[in-house]
C-alpha cells in the first residue's frame, strides 16, 4: 500500500474551491427561497425560511392565460437559434 501525503497546497486549494462553490450557490438558493415567500415575508424577514410556501409569485410571473405569447416567442426564437448556429 502506497503512503499518500497530503500537501498543504492541496488542502488550501480545496478549501478555497469549497468557499467559491458556496459563494456561487448561496445566491441561487436564497433566490429560490425568496420566490416561495409572500411579499410580506420578503420585506419583514428576508433571511428566514418561508413560514408558508406560496406559489403566487410563480403564478404572477408565468401567466397561463396567454399561451399565444409563448408560442409566438418560440416561433420567433427557435428559427433564429437554428440559423445563427449553422450560418455563423
Amino acid at each position: 500500500m502506497r503512503n499518500k501525503r497530503i500537501s498543504i497546497k492541496k488542502v488550501i486549494f480545496y478549501i478555497c474551491l469549497l468557499g467559491l462553490i458556496i459563494l456561487l450557490v448561496m445566491p441561487i438558493l436564497w433566490a429560490m427561497l425568496l420566490s416561495l415567500k409572500t411579499n410580506n415575508e420578503i420585506v419583514n424577514s428576508p433571511l428566514s425560511l418561508p413560514q408558508t410556501i406560496s406559489f403566487e409569485n410563480y403564478q404572477r410571473a408565468i401567466p397561463l392565460e396567454e399561451p399565444p405569447m409563448v408560442s409566438r416567442g418560440i416561433l420567433l426564437i427557435f428559427p433564429e437559434c437554428i440559423l445563427t448556429r449553422f450560418y455563423w
